[in-house]
């Protein structure tokens, strides 16, 4: 030290403090010394030198001050780069001339106070480096208490790719991450930060940076949306009351209609669309092809709705505060009671329903049957609700712009704030919250930590709001007629950085997000519970897939195709019922869905009839279970045809051929196999190889005995076509009693193919007039055959009737064929009456033009019984139909129908079918002059009791087999006369026997009325026949005679006189049963005209029509 003064010449001590210091040089002028300090206490000391002229006055001049000391620097850790802002913290730092971290000076070096000094690091070497504080009282200790740490690195993310929705835990690795302060992708922070260890990070990522923008225009004023498994998007339009879909490509149209002002919308499994109609008070259902139609009624002003899995659609009335259940076949019944003002509706697992009570600020919980009570409070008028997986119900209210969360205990808090008036809330799987704020046009995203952001703006009035499985946000706009989409573009790539004390890692590519997995579709879409069935799943971004569920059980084989859009899998074994197809990628997991359905294993228990025919060819019903999806059917490994599943639990089929004895059933359905062992027999078919006796009487009652193979089991003897009864059978022979002999069928007109005979079985009718393919006919009344339309048939096609309102005229033009009947009616109108003209259904005609039509397919003319109708007037039965009144059950189907049934022409009844002896009866009101009936277009009579041979058919359960006139029908004999008719008591007289007149068979009512024509000899007069009037004899006097003209016959041959008169008044009628008598002129005169010997009058009858008839 120097100590400056005056007169320290010859100093001869100099102390501080009382301590001697040492070295002391005096310099020369003797007005300063140097001297070095001895050591003392802090504090100050007097510093006093003594020189040959005394010491000089005590003072303070001199510190003694204690060494600094460091205790912490903050931070402690910092880059090998250096400048880090660093504070530390010890003692007597007062004066403090440096500080030094590992021997480099920091730099802005500023001594807060004694105990404090901030600095910036200088660059130094990974590892610990000694603080040091250099004060005027020394410098402190050296130390460790800096590390100089290394920048971090970041080598690796792993999973590498992730949804934009963010959320995805991911793993990075690298180096220098101790200290770790923050992880961001692409910039945007990432959660849930845990600094494993120096080298390994754990985080959550965040969501891509979001983009806004319009997906496509609506109907009037949107207010409901929701969204279908492919990503396509309805809204309910209030104002125009109709929905709207856009596709996820942005193309908008117009769904189908709803009631009035339709408030919300949902959709179910199949993506049928259901709207809750505010104005109308009912639910609409519109289908996938958009025919809408009104499902049910609700309560009053209906304003949320909801759908469970069972198809049950829910809605939650605002004006009766109450919530309606409506089943899928309509039925409307009120599930419970809410509280005041119910607006939105949610449902959750267990069939619970949830309502956002805007007028009372809580929500209502009904339970499936129907018990109400409060959940929980809430905020200022609750709008909407959502639920998440853990069953925590969230509310949003237009009046205090927040969430409001209640778990199931009913504990309710706010969960965050959102923007003003939010109307509409979703929440996706993370547990994120998403609000449409309806005044600030904007979506707030708020986490499950109540951290709360504008996720992106909207058009004007957002309200409705959905997510997809993408994490893409959706909300309709109220005002702008429009749906804003808030999606996270993919794939975009991002860099990783780790920021610690040391710094930040340099930029990368490391990490991409990508966009979720969409399926659109497996095949085949069902199979048996035990699962390993090899399926197809086809979608998009389908690549890098980790796993894929069925109803929640993992699929095994996962094979995923090089261009991403599909895979292949072999389905878990799991119960039956619908399941969830889930494909999980980098990008997410796809939407929620029912595409793949688990079926049971097949059962049969039954088949009707159990035994046929080894030629096969038998319809057979099969009974069981789990029959859906059939595949096939086998009897005996053979594949039986015509197989139709007509529902799960029956399937008709026709069998295979198969050789005699029992034969197992097999079905094949989508959920495995299932057998009835032994469950058909096969029959072998039946021969007739005899029959004894071969004749008997018409009246029947013989005992025959039919012999053959294969006859045992026999289930039915017909002979003539009339049914025999059996009274014994064996495999070899039928004992049968004979019936008596069947009328017969005789066709008057033959000129289609239709035959019906005596002792045919049945009926097969083959009139069918066939057009070509694009062959031209003229569709005029002259074509028409006096009926009201053409009606033809053929497949495929639609059925087609071309009416007008006023006077008009069928128009030219193609139409097609149908499967079923194909009516071409005539136009409406009236008009003057001509050959030409069709009949409308009132009775009136119109003129029509010879138009032509063209049919695109073959076209056959229904076969049915034909009533012919000659009444020149058009008729107007009420009840006219046809039904077999013996041999058939049910009414034949009538076209055109009774409603339009007014007509002048033949009436033509489809599909009716007759064996012989069947009876038809046409019945009805106002429709006279029937004079015919046919089967197509032929006409036919029936005569009693056909003498000759008769065909036997015996039927069993192998088949039927038939002898062609084996059994002969032989008429009781009948003496006509005998000549001589007496002789002698000793008898030898030869006498002739003389047959019996017939009444000879012709084929057709024209030639037997014309062949007998009884003539009047005298005047010419002849024998009257009037339909349904009496047989009148005119003019007739004992010269006239009754002859025979046989046709084309010049001559006439006399086979009779009139006899005694009869007078001009006298008539000869037949009774009802066919006996002649007189009527009018005295009584002796009531006699029957007199025949010649061989000849008697005889009355007949055809169709209602009375003939008088000569037999010979």
């Amino acid at each position: 030290m120097t100590i400056s003064g005056s007169s320290l010449v010859g100093a001869t001590a100099v102390t501080l403090g009382g301590v001697a210091a040492t070295n002391v040089v005096v310099a020369s002028d003797g007005n300063s010394l140097t001297a070095v300090t001895p050591a003392r206490s802090a504090g100050t000391a007097s510093v006093l030198v003594t020189t040959p002229g005394g010491t000089n006055a005590a003072n303070t001049l001199y510190t003694y001050l204690a060494a600094p000391s460091v205790n912490a620097i903050s931070p402690s850790t910092g880059s090998t780069a250096g400048g880090q802002a660093v504070t530390i913290t010890g003692t007597n730092f007062t004066g403090a001339t440096s500080v030094t971290l590992g021997g480099a000076t920091a730099t802005n070096v500023v001594v807060v106070n004694a105990t404090s000094i901030t600095a910036t690091t200088p660059a130094g070497t990974a590892g610990t480096a000694s603080v040091l504080v250099t004060t005027p009282g020394g410098t402190n200790a050296a130390n460790t208490l800096y590390t100089y740490l290394a920048a971090p690195t970041v080598s690796a993310i792993s999973p590498s790719t992730g949804p934009g929705a963010g959320g995805q835990s991911v793993t990075l690795t690298g180096t220098n991450f101790t200290g770790a302060t923050g992880v961001t992708l692409g910039g945007a922070p990432a959660t849930s930060i845990s600094v494993v260890n120096d080298t390994t990070i754990t985080a959550t990522t965040p969501a891509s940076s979001p983009t806004a923008g319009i997906l496509g225009t609506t109907g009037a004023n949107p207010f409901g949306i929701t969204i279908d498994s492919s990503g396509n998007i309805y809204t309910a339009n209030g104002s125009s009351n109709n929905v709207t879909k856009i596709t996820p490509a942005g193309v908008s149209t117009i769904l189908g209609t709803t009631g009035a002002s339709p408030f919300s919308i949902t959709i179910d499994s199949s993506g049928n669309v259901y709207t809750a109609n505010n104005g109308s008070n009912n639910v609409t259902k519109i289908t996938p092809a958009g025919v809408s139609t009104i499902l049910g009624t609700t309560g009053a002003t209906p304003s949320g709705i909801t759908i469970d899995s069972s198809g049950n659609v829910y809605t939650a009335n605002n004006g009766s505060n109450n919530v309606t259940k409506i089943t899928p076949a309509g039925v409307s019944t009120i599930l419970g009671t809410t509280g005041l003002g119910p607006y939105g509706i949610v449902i959750d697992s267990g069939g619970n329903i949830y309502t956002a009570n805007m007028g009372s600020d809580n929500v209502t919980k009904i339970t499936p049957g129907g018990v109400s009570s409060i959940l929980g409070t809430t905020g200022a008028n609750p709008i909407d609700v959502t639920i998440d997986s853990g069953g925590n119900v969230y509310t949003v209210h237009w009046s205090s712009n927040y969430v409001t969360k209640i778990t199931p205990g009913g504990v309710s808090t706010i969960l965050g704030t959102t923007g003003i008036r939010p109307i509409g809330i979703v929440i996706d799987s993370g547990g994120n919250v998403y609000t449409a704020n309806f005044d600030a046009a904007n979506i707030t995203k708020i986490t499950p930590k109540g951290v709360s952001t504008i996720l992106g703006t909207t058009g004007s009035g957002p309200a409705g709001i959905v997510i997809d499985a993408g994490g893409n946000v959706y909300t309709t706009n109220y005002h702008s007629d429009n749906v804003t989409k808030i999606a996270f573009p993919t794939p975009t790539v991002a860099s990783v950085l780790v920021t610690t004390p040391a710094g930040t890692n340099a930029a990368n590519t490391l990490y991409t997000y990508v966009s979720p997995p969409t399926i659109s579709g497996i095949s085949p879409a069902g199979g048996a519970i035990g699962g390993g069935q090899s399926v197809t799943i086809s979608g998009s971004n389908l690549a890098g897939a980790t796993a894929v569920t069925l109803g929640g059980v993992a699929a095994t084989n996962v094979v995923v195709a090089s261009d991403g859009n599909s895979l292949t899998a072999v389905t878990p074994a799991r119960s039956a019922g619908t399941a969830s197809v889930l494909v999980t990628t980098p990008g997410g997991t796809n939407a929620a869905n029912t595409l793949y359905t688990y079926i049971a294993a097949p059962t049969v228990s039954a088949i009707s009839p159990s035994t046929g025919s080894t030629a096969g060819g038998q319809a057979v019903t099969i009974t069981g279970t789990s029959f859906t999806g059939a595949t096939s059917v086998t009897l005996g490994g053979a594949a039986a045809t015509n197989v139709v599943v007509v529902s799960a639990t029956s399937i008709t089929a026709t069998t295979p051929a198969g050789t005699a004895g029992t034969a197992t059933v097999v079905v094949n359905a989508a959920g495995g196999s299932a057998t009835l062992t032994d469950g058909y027999t096969y029959v072998a078919v039946p021969t007739i190889t005899g029959l004894s006796p071969p004749s008997g009487p018409l009246a029947g009652g013989t005992a025959v005995t039919i012999t053959g193979t294969n006859l045992n089991a026999a289930t039915g003897v017909t002979i003539g076509g009339v049914t025999a009864a059996i009274t014994a059978n064996t495999a070899t022979s039928i004992t049968v009693q004979t019936p008596a002999a069947s009328n017969g069928v005789t066709f008057v007109s033959s000129a289609t193919s239709a035959v019906v005979t005596a002792g045919a079985d049945t009926t097969t009718h083959a009139a069918w007039r066939t057009t070509s393919v694009a062959k031209s006919m003229d569709a005029d009344g002259n074509n028409s055959y006096g009926t009201d339309g053409y009606v033809v048939a053929a497949a495929p096609g639609t059925i087609v009737n071309p009416r007008y309102a006023s006077v008009a005229r069928l128009a030219p033009g193609t139409y097609p064929g149908n499967g079923g009947y194909l009516l071409i009616d005539n136009p409406a109108g009236s008009g003057s009456v001509r050959t030409g003209l069709w009949y409308n259904s009132s009775g009136s005609a119109v003129e029509q033009d010879f138009a032509s039509i063209t049919f695109s397919a073959s076209i056959k003319t229904r076969v049915g019984v034909l009533v012919s109708n000659t009444d020149a007037a058009a008729i107007s039965p009420t009840s006219l139909r046809i039904r077999q009144t013996t041999g058939g059950t049910a009414d034949a189907g009538l076209i055109p129908s009774p409603t339009n049934a007014a007509r002048n022409g033949d009436w033509y009844f489809f599909d009716v079918t007759a064996k012989v002896g069947d009876v038809f009866a046409v019945s009805g009101v106002n429709n006279p002059g029937h004079s015919s009936n046919g089967i197509g277009a032929l006409t036919f009579d029936t005569v009693p009791n056909l003498s000759g041979p008769a065909t036997v058919i015996v039927r069993t359960a192998g088949g039927s087999a038939a002898l062609t006139g084996g059994y002969n029908y032989v008429g009781a004999p009948v003496i006509g006369s005998i000549s001589p008719i007496s002789g002698p008591l000793a008898g030898g007289t030869a006498v002739t026997h003389l047959p019996c007149p017939t009444l000879r068979q012709r084929d057709q009512p024209a030639e037997r009325t014309g062949r007998w024509r009884p003539v009047g000899h005298a005047h010419g007069n002849e024998l009257d026949r009037r339909d349904g009037g009496d047989i009148r004899w005119r003019d007739c006097d004992h010269h006239s005679q009754v002859r025979h003209q046989p046709d084309g016959a010049n001559t006439r041959r006399a086979v009779g006189r009139c006899g005694h008169g009869g007078g001009n008044n006298s008539r000869w009628k037949c009774d009802a049963d066919r006996r002649l008598h007189v009527r009018g002129g005295t009584d002796h005169q009531r006699r029957q005209p007199r025949l010649g010997a061989g000849f008697r009058w005889h009355c007949g009858h055809h169709l209602g029509v009375e003939f008088l008839f000569i037999n010979q």
